[in-house]
Parts: structure tokens; sequence; C-alpha cells
């Protein structure tokens, strides 16, 4: 978005020379940095700007400056230059905001989001105290997007920001009365900012070396009623009788402003008269842009000096003060001087600003300049030369409100404006009305025989008829724009462009080498043309191809150039969509924690993004991966949110997959009824979209379905036009899941050796594939199958590879849930098989259900065996055992009773719960499994090993919350006893931290509460009481420390018969002093 921001705007303008600092003013501001929102509200000429940079200046707090003009009524040009403002001072700042802006172009977005998201980054990179000025806001103020972002804004950041707006009229923010109640609004007033006679008596000596009598500056201050400028446009020779001018300027009806004005205008030699009149209608000019406009018949570096020296009411702005820019009073003045004095060469004027603006590219400042001289031709032309440079900036929104500005009959006459609507539309998600303003621009431009223009919009076609799954449709306009362009041998967009959308619709029709082809063609073109951001987009396409291939390695080259680009430029929104990729990639190989964590990271980034599409797929891959683990829940959960975003966006491709991912779920839960219904919806989906690729997976499924319903040659039919599909288009990974499920069909059918064939091609496929693991996860469905062939000389030793390969990934399934639990994405992420709370009552679930067995219950010592073992993680022999839980008990007897003791528990939990390993038993630490006392070691290990403030106060949080009750206060045990103590220490010592924590981030209430509850507890806690003391004299409550010290003294005398410390003596002392 930087080609959005003017630059000047967002640096603080030079200081005049001539300005007068206030000092009572400046004390006022110094007040006022006390609150969040300050308001300098004042008519125009008060000074308002020329205060705010004096202030400014000399503050030693940072200053982010922003001045507003007409244009920044466009809300993406506002935020642009409001994100801009606190980047210039704050580099670090705008990564987050600048992506969430740039998503703010896509449909359905929530401006809140994007509120969220400058809120946030100013608070994770701005550290320190700093003012945000806003000059001139009444000019955007009415703009209701504006209206909501700041008053969203100045809600919700942190106190650390001062916000600033200047404006000539009172604001009308929704939750001003909010504001005003918390105490967190002041302000300026005209009132304040009128000059008082004894300010301009110093203006007029330090100006023009005139002492003024105070009776003259009283007069003046009455006259004027304090107006600046009006004392401003005074020259040395006019303050003798200046009154009695003010005065007849007054009888004569005539504007105060208009007669000063007048005055310093008809002072001026003509050339700079002139040269006033005609640059009054440039926003800020330097004399690049005066020679652009006005040509070279001037000096114009002479002019503008001349302008400066006579301190002509402009305001010197950019690095080093070189542009100008006129103050919005005497700009006013200027133009009006200059329509009733040559009405006649107004629009030949506006015609040469305007010409000037569109040949530097400045857009807006052109669009502007057309619209006031009401020339629809020409503000057409420049929105066809403006349109690809607004598509590219994604200001599709801006450039809809442009193109509808026009007359619909003049729109419809030119195929390049419907060429440009048509992808504004696209790009806002109204995918069926881009493609039929496409086809009209299409016919249009053919008509006229414009080929470059014809190329261009059928690429941009080719990407409308992919979004809605019509890809051979697709195919032929790629064709056509590689046959329009193929004379041109240097590279070129819409050829590219064309060679990549063929590229991205070959692979949807499974035509996966010819994908690769094109794609790699395009990558080519893309660098050519030093187009790094569709190169990163092609390289992101490739992986997906080299994947679908089983070509990992390569895969993850293309993706990590994607994402390295995409983490340089800070787009997020992209990133999320090479980090769901790479996810997938990870998943693929079985590396389910490394996936489950860039989903997250992706899923994080299309939300804050509001990017739908993006979160649907990252929905999909989620759910799969949980799928498998058998979180059939949270899959469920997260494949209903994707269809619910695909219906909303109206995306067939991402719908297909939402209906037949929920079918596999479906009969994965063997509700096969619902799994037809779904597999109908999605057929017909796959049948119109026409894609091979899709039709593979469909049969896939479809084979898998009639196989689990025990009809053995449907399922063959169906897996054998699914191998042909996934086998013709190259989908090595899909078609050899096929073959494996083709085999399994085969042997329920009793055809052996045709199984034996689909297997053996199976195996021939993922030969030379870097990971296997995806087969282990499919051969979970031919267990049987794979037993009978594992015995067989020809496919024996390769078959019993994969069984074990599918052996060990079912063992791990239990650790691996256990592990991406904490970090699930989804609520409804399935429960631990296995609960145990040892914090108050003890008590074990199994399957979400409390073990209540006579075993259990009333087997104390067996109870005691299980909760003894989960102390010791490397487990112990029997006669360690023995020793603890049956001290007095012979060789003999130890061995009866150990043995009923360990029958018991495994009847009661589970025959797996307990291993035997060399003499020694164990916890099976593979189960998945839930201790709520290793959570709490983990969750203060945590805190004590994070730096981030955040994270340490949440770690001990959770874990001081976990600590309900005693450690199993229901047994009895002298090791017992020692466990509770140590863990009860534990707890005390990470609730004294948090307290620390929440006493340095001003929590003081919920420090105080927690630390009265640890004093409960540990009544003899001196550096409780301690901390208690600080709390209260932190919040002001001197009585409160003494009755506190009063509390720990009489504890301490009467519990252990001492008293306190020379810490805690020294430390009251200083609190009370």
């Amino acid at each position: 978005m930087s080609n959005l921001v003017t630059r000047t705007k967002v640096i603080l303008p030079q200081r005049r020379k001539e300005l007068l600092t206030r000092q009572r003013l400046i004390l006022k501001l110094y007040e006022l940095l006390d609150y969040r929102l300050i308001l300098v509200i004042a008519p125009a000429g008060y000074g308002k700007t020329s205060l705010l940079v004096d202030f400014a200046r000399q503050v030693e707090m940072p200053v982010c400056w922003l001045s507003l003009d007409e244009l920044d009524l466009d809300p993406s040009r506002f935020l642009a230059h409001f994100i801009s403002a606190l980047e210039s001072r704050f580099p670090q700042f705008g990564r987050q905001s600048t992506t969430a802006l740039v998503a703010a172009a896509q449909p359905g977005f929530d401006l809140d989001r994007l509120v969220a998201a400058v809120v946030n980054d100013a608070y994770e990179h701005i550290q320190e105290h700093f003012l945000l000025i806003l000059d001139d806001y009444h000019l955007v103020q009415n703009q209701p997007e504006i209206q909501q972002f700041i008053n969203q804004f100045i809600i919700n950041v942190a106190e650390n920001c001062h916000l600033v707006l200047a404006s000539r009229s009172l604001l009308t923010l929704p939750d001003m009365p909010l504001l005003v109640a918390r105490s967190q609004v002041g302000g300026i007033g005209y009132e304040d900012l009128a000059f008082q006679p004894e300010e301009i008596q110093s203006l007029v000596m330090q100006n023009y070396r005139v002492a003024l009598p105070t009776k003259t500056a009283a007069n003046l201050a009455n006259h004027t009623e304090g107006w600046i400028t009006g004392l401003l446009l005074t020259t040395q020779s006019m303050w003798q009788g200046l009154a009695a001018q003010l005065q007849k300027a007054r009888i004569s009806d005539i504007g105060l402003y208009d007669y000063l004005a007048q005055q310093v205008l008809d002072q001026q030699p003509p050339p700079l008269r002139d040269f006033l009149l005609r640059s009054a209608y440039l926003e800020e000019f330097d004399a690049d842009l005066c020679s652009a406009a006005f040509g070279d018949s001037e000096d114009w570096n002479a002019l503008i000096a001349a302008v400066l020296q006579h301190n002509l009411f402009v305001i010197p702005v950019g690095e080093a003060g070189q542009w100008l820019r006129y103050h919005h009073l005497f700009r006013d003045f200027l133009q009006s001087t200059f329509e009733r004095e040559h009405a006649e060469e107004l629009p030949s004027l506006l015609q040469a600003i305007a010409s000037g603006y569109e040949t530097r590219q400045e857009w807006e400042k052109a669009f502007a300049a057309y619209q006031r001289l009401g020339h629809t031709e020409q503000t057409a032309s420049l929105i066809e030369k403006a349109g690809l440079h607004l598509i590219r900036s994604e200001r599709s929104k801006t450039l809809l409100s442009w193109i509808e500005s026009l007359p619909a009959e003049l729109v419809a006459s030119r195929p390049i404006l419907l060429s440009h609507k048509g992808t504004a539309w696209m790009n806002l998600g109204q995918v069926e009305n881009s493609l039929k303003l496409l086809n009209q621009a299409e016919a249009g431009l053919s008509a006229a025989g414009d080929q470059a223009n014809l190329a261009i919009t059928l690429a941009r076609r080719i990407t409308a008829l992919r979004l809605l799954g019509k890809y051979r449709e697709a195919l032929k306009d790629g064709e056509t724009v590689l046959s329009l362009t193929q004379q041109h041998e240097s590279p070129l967009a819409p050829r590219a462009e064309a060679l990549r959308s063929l590229g991205v619709s070959l692979y949807h029709l499974g035509r996966l080498q010819e994908a690769m082809a094109r794609l790699s063609q395009a990558l080519v073109e893309f660098s050519l043309l030093g187009d790094h951001q569709n190169a990163a987009l092609v390289h992101m396409e490739l992986g997906l191809c080299l994947r679908t291939a089983g070509q990992y390695g390569q895969a993850l080259e293309h993706y990590e150039k994607a994402l390295s680009y995409w983490r340089q430029v800070q787009n997020t929104t992209r990133m999320a969509f090479v980090l769901n990729n790479l996810g997938v990639l990870r998943h693929l190989t079985g590396d389910y924690l490394q996936a489950n964590k860039l989903f997250k990271e992706a899923l994080a980034y299309a939300q804050q993004n509001g990017m739908e599409r993006v979160e649907a797929y990252l929905l999909l891959s989620i759910g799969d991966l949980y799928r498998e683990l058998e979180a059939n829940e949270a899959a469920a959960d997260n494949y209903r949110r994707a269809r619910e975003i695909s219906l909303r966006i109206n995306d067939h491709q991402l719908y297909f997959y939402c209906r037949l991912t929920e079918a596999i779920q479906a009969r994965h839960s063997k509700q096969f009824n619902k799994a037809q219904e779904l597999m109908q919806q999605a057929g017909e989906i796959s049948a119109e979209n026409g894609s091979d690729f899709e039709q593979g997976l469909w049969h896939t499924e479809a084979g898998l379905e009639c196989l689990q319903m025990g009809q053995p040659e449907q399922a063959i039919a169906h897996l054998s036009k699914a191998t042909e599909y996934l086998d013709k288009g190259g989908q090595t990974i899909d078609a050899a899941r096929a073959y494996l499920y083709l085999a399994n069909a085969y042997y329920a059918a009793g055809q052996h050796p045709s199984a034996r064939q689909a297997l053996q091609r199976t195996f021939d496929l993922v030969s030379g594939a870097e990971s296997q693991h995806f087969l282990a996860v499919a051969g979970r469905e031919c267990v049987e199958m794979l037993h009978y062939f594992s015995a067989q000389p020809e496919t024996g030793p390769i078959t019993a590879s994969l069984l074990d390969q599918v052996r060990l990934f079912e063992s791990s399934i239990p650790s691996l849930r256990r592990s991406i639990r904490p970090q699930a994405l989804s609520v409804l992420f399935a429960p631990p098989k296995l609960i145990i709370r040892a914090f108050g009552k003890n008590q074990v679930l199994v399957n979400g259900n409390p073990v209540t067995s006579n075993e259990w219950l009333n087997q104390r010592r067996a109870r005691e065996l299980f909760f003894y073992l989960l102390t010791h993680p490397e487990g112990l022999s029997k006669e360690r055992i023995g020793i603890v839980l049956w001290p007095e008990s012979s060789t003999e007897q130890l061995k009866i009773q150990f043995k009923n003791a360990l029958y018991r528990l495994r009847l009661s939990l589970g025959s797996d719960v307990v291993l035997y390993d060399g003499n020694v038993y164990s916890f099976n630490r593979a189960l998945d499994y839930e201790y709520d006392v290793e959570t709490f070691e983990k969750k203060i290990e945590t805190a004590q090993k994070s730096r981030q403030l955040e994270e340490q106060v949440e770690n001990y949080r959770a874990a001081v919350e976990l600590y309900a009750d005693p450690y199993l206060p229901d047994l009895d045990a002298s090791w017992i006893d020692l466990e509770r103590q140590r863990l009860f220490q534990l707890y005390i010592q990470a609730a004294l931290n948090l307290v620390r924590l929440r006493l340095e981030n001003g929590s003081l209430e919920a420090a105080l509460k927690l630390c009265q509850k640890v004093i409960s507890e540990d009544v003899c806690n001196e550096e409780a009481y301690r901390l208690a003391m600080q709390i209260h004299a932190a919040m002001g409550n001197q009585a409160a420390v003494v009755r506190q010290f009063e509390e720990c003294r009489k504890a301490l005398l009467s519990q252990i018969g001492i008293e306190p410390s020379n810490q805690t003596v020294l430390l009251y002392q200083r609190l009370v002093r």
C-alpha cells in the first residue's frame, strides 16, 4: 500500500520562523497529555496547525503526524496514510496493519478486524507514550467508515497513545459520551486559541520590530476577536491605523479575511501574484510539479523562493521542507479570486493541472481535477490508464466507485472500462457479475481489433472461469492469449498471467505434467518481467503440483521460496496460503505436530486478514489431520465451518472438497445414508466442473463406501475409474492410495491375482517417494488384505514393511493426540482416553466415564500403586515398590500382594496402563492421557523458561487454578505426605510469582486477592505478607499496610513464636514513612 501514500502528508511540517510560541497554550497541551483523546477545535485561521507544529517540535514524546485533505475521504487512502503516519515514526510498526489493510479490500471484511490489527500492532511495537496528530480532521470526519475506524481505535488503543484531532467543527464520535464519562477527553477551543493583547504585542515585535501600544493591541484583539490569520495578513506598514481599517471593512460589510488577504495579494509583483492564484489549485507543489502542470515558461524555483521569503501563508512540508502547501483559508481565497478575475481561464488551468497529475501518475489528484471540470470522456480515459494500477494496489472498491461515477452508457461503450470493472467485481467476490462484464469487454475488444487489451481481458477471464470451476473454458481462453501474444518475443504480463492460470486450471483438471510445464513457463516470464509477487504465487502453485506428484523435496523448495518472499514484503495474507500448503506437506510425511503448528499460524493470519477462502481450506486441512487422529467430532466441526464459508463466498471448487470430506467423515462414523447423500452432491459438482482430478477423488471415496457396505464389485468399478483418472493425471499420491484400495476391493471379491497386481502398482508408484506415511494411513482400511499378502512370496517383504508402518502409526496415535490437544484448533478436539486427577479427591476417567468398579474404589493399594508409578516416570522394580507400599511383607507375601494390586489396577483402567520391561514396571506414557499433576508442573516450567510477561502470567495462572486442593487428600502414606508437601510448595511459589507479575503490570486487585489466598493457606509465609503490603502501598492505602504488618506479626508470634524478619520490618518502615 506504499504507493497510496504521499510521504509529505505524514512528515511533521517545518516550524516557520515567524511563528510565535504561545507558552500558555503549550503548557495547556502538556496538561492534556493525560488524556487519550485531545481535541483542538476552532474555525479556520485560529492557528491550530501552527500551535500543534510548535508543540510537536518541543515535546519530548514521539510525534506521528498526518495532514488530511479532501482526497482522504477515500477510506483506503485515509487508512493507508494513518498507518504510514505511525510507521514513519516507529519503523517496527506496520507489518500487521498493512496486511490487514490489504485484506480490507476483500469482500466481507469486517472493519473491526482492521482496528484490532492496528491496535495490536501498536501494542506490540510501540513501547512508549506517543502523540498521533490528525490535522484538518473536519475534512473526513463525516465519512462513515473513517468515523467508525477512529471511534473504535480510540476506544481500544492502549493508554500510551494520545490521539490529537484538529478540526474546524465539533466531533460526533458514537462513543464520545463514553470517553467523556471515563475522563479520557480533553481539548482546546477557539476561546483558548484567540490571541490575547500581550500575544499580539509579542507577535508584532518578533516579526516587524514594532512596539505596539497596549491600547492598540487590545483594540486589535477586540476587532479581530483574537483571529491570528487576520493579524498575520498585515504588513509592517499597515500597523499604524489598522484598527480603523478593520472597522471600515466591517462597516462596508466586506469579509474581514477577504479584506486583509486582498491587501496582501495586491502588494505582490504581477508575476508572483499570478503564480499565487494559479498554484492555489495544487494541493502540494514543488518546482517539478509546477513545470509538469504549467510548462517551463517560468523560473518556478525563483517564484517558490519568493513565496517563502514573503511568508505568504505556505507550510513547508516534506523531509527538508522542499514541498509547499497553502494554508486552507488562503488557498480558498486565492481560488475564489482567480475565479472572479479569470473565470474564462479556469477550465484550461484545471485541464493543465489534471494533465500534469496524469503525467506524473498521481491518479487520485488527476481524477479529482477531471471531476471538477466535468469532463467525463477525459475521466473515462484516465480510469482506463489508472485501472491496472488500482487493481494491482488491491483498490478495487476505489476503482468501482470511479467507474460508477461515469454515465452507464459511456462505460458500456468502453470495453477497457468493462474489463476493469469486471476485474474489480471479481476481486470483491462477485465472480458471476465479473464474468458477464468480462464477456462484454471481450466482445467489444474483439470487434475493435484491440489485441493487446483483449489479451489482458482474456487473462482476467481465465481467473473468473477457474474460480467458477469452468476449467475447460479457462483453457480455451488461455490458448487464445498465447496465440495473441506469440509474435512478441519479449515477456508480456498478459502472457505470463495466462500461463499461470493455464497451469492452475490444468492442475484442477488432473493434467499434472502439463500444469507443471505451464507454471514453469509462467515463472520464467514473471522473473524476466521483475514481477516478484506473481513469481512467488507460481512458486506456491508449483509446490502444490510437486507435492501431489510425491516430489516432496522439490515441493518444499518452491514453498520456501514463496514464503521467503511473502515474509520479506510482510504479506501475511499470502503467508497463510503457503503455510497451509507446508502444513499439508508435513501432514503427508507424518509430522503431525509441525503440521498442526503451521496450520495454527496460517489460520491466525487468515482470520486476522478476513481471508475466508484461505480459512476454509485450512479448516479442511485441519479436519483431515484430526480425522486421522480419530478426533472425529473436531474433524466434523472443521468440515462444517469450511462448508458454511464455501456457500457464503460461492466457490464451487471449495464446495466440492467440503462435500467430499464430509462424506468421508460420515462414512468413518458409519452414517452411510448421510455419506451417500453427500457423495451424490459432490459427484454433481465434480461432473459440472469437468475436472478429472476431482472425478478421481470422488470415485476413490465412492469405492471405499461400496466396500464398507459389502459391495466389492461396485467398489472395483469405482476404484478402477479412480486409478484411471489419477494415474493419467500424474497425481502419484492419490493414485497410489486408489490402487491400494482397489487391491483391497479385489481381495474382498476373492480375485487375488488382480489384488496382487493392483498392490504391486501401488508399490511401484511410491518406490521413489520421499515418505510413504500417507500409505500407512490408507493401509489402516486394508489390514486383512495386507496380512494375507505379507505371507505371499511375491509380495511378502514389501507388504510386511507397510503393515509394520500401519501398526507403528496406530500405536503412535494416542501420544500424538496428547501432544496436539493443548494446541488443538477446535474446542471439540477429542478428550483424552484416560483422565487422571490427583488434586482434591483422586479420580480416574476412562473414555470420559469415572472408574467406579469395586476393584478400584475398594482397593486402596491398587490406587496407591497407580499414583506411585505416576510419580516415577523412569519405572520401578517390584522390590522397590514393595519397600514403600508393603514394607512389612515377606518376599512371598509381596509377590501375592503386588500381583493382586497390579491385576485390579489393570482390570479397572486397562491392561495396557502399566508396562513391564526388564524387571521394571512403569505407567504407559504412550497412552492418550491427561494427568493434572503433570500439567501443573509443565505450566510452571513453561512460565519459568518464558521471557514473555503475558506467557508467564498465563501459565502461572493456569497452574494455580489446577491446584484446587492438596495432592491425594483421601490417601495416607509417608511417600504421599512428601509428594503432597513438595507440590504444595510449588503451588505457593507459583502463586507468589503470579502476584509479583500482577503487581508489576498494575493488576493490583487480582494480585491482592491471590496474595490473601496464599496467606490463608500458608499463614506464616512472610513473603506473602510483604507482597500484600507492597500492593496496599501501590493502591495508596497506608492504613492497610499497617494492618497487614500487624497481621503478619500476630500470626508469626502465635504460630511459631517469632517476630517478623528484618527484611519485613525494613519494608514496612519504608512503606509507612
